[in-house]
């Protein structure tokens, strides 16, 4: 019986083996780059008018792992302050479900009204589908959960059809402040990623009584 099951595990795992996964998200960690930009990563001040100190930089000054990770900053002395940092296009499964995942706190100097949010945008990004945007996830809240010690930011992301043409996506961070002065602070992010959860035993196991029957040796006459 042990090595029944050991065999029909084995093909089971050949059966999976095919099956197409969406790209993952590169240099989520931020090790590679230059200077304050991350390779991979676009960082964009949406106000420029707001205080200097509105700002994305990549930094050594505190990663989760690693030796580096970014930063967004505002700073609404002059005008509410508000920053993206936002990924390269990666490649999507149509209907395909992942887990968005990163890691972030908040500094310990933070002001009142501060808001930060996460979105997934869809795009069909080769025209096969008439291109543009195909679906969107967020922007979701994450602020109120963070604090000064880093923890994990996850969700469950489910890819537009087929139907719809998408094939890419980019993940989105946002950080802004409220309509006041001291609506001013910092966080961080690292270890950005995205992942298919690998199918359990229970789903190999009759993909693998299928399998051993389809490839079983036809029986021999004479």
């Amino acid at each position: 019986m042990r090595v029944l099951l050991t065999k029909l595990l084995s093909i089971a795992a050949l059966t999976v083996a095919p099956f197409a996964h969406g790209a993952a998200i590169v240099n989520g960690g931020f090790e590679s780059g230059l200077g304050v930009n991350a390779d991979n990563w676009t960082n964009t001040i949406a106000n420029p008018g707001a205080g200097a100190g509105t700002q994305v930089y990549r930094t050594n000054l505190a990663p989760h792992t690693g030796a580096f990770h970014m930063a967004l900053e505002v700073d609404s002395d002059l005008a509410p302050g508000e920053v993206f940092l936002t990924s390269d296009l990666f490649a999507i499964v149509p209907g395909e479900t992942f887990t968005l995942s990163f890691w972030s706190r908040l500094d310990a100097t933070n002001g009142p009204g501060l808001v930060a949010f996460y979105t997934i945008q869809f795009l069909d990004s080769d025209g096969s589908n008439g291109g543009g945007v195909k679906g969107q996830t967020g922007p979701t809240p994450f602020y109120n959960s963070l604090t000064t010690t880093y923890g994990q930011i996850t969700a469950q992301i489910t890819a537009p059809d087929a139907s719809t043409g998408a094939d890419a996506a980019f993940i989105r961070l946002q950080f802004a402040g409220g309509a006041f002065a001291a609506s001013d602070g910092r966080i961080y992010i690292d270890d950005v990623a995205t992942t298919v959860p690998e199918p359990s035993t229970a789903i190999l196991l009759p993909l693998a009584v299928i399998a051993l029957l389809t490839h079983r040796s036809p029986r021999r006459h004479g």
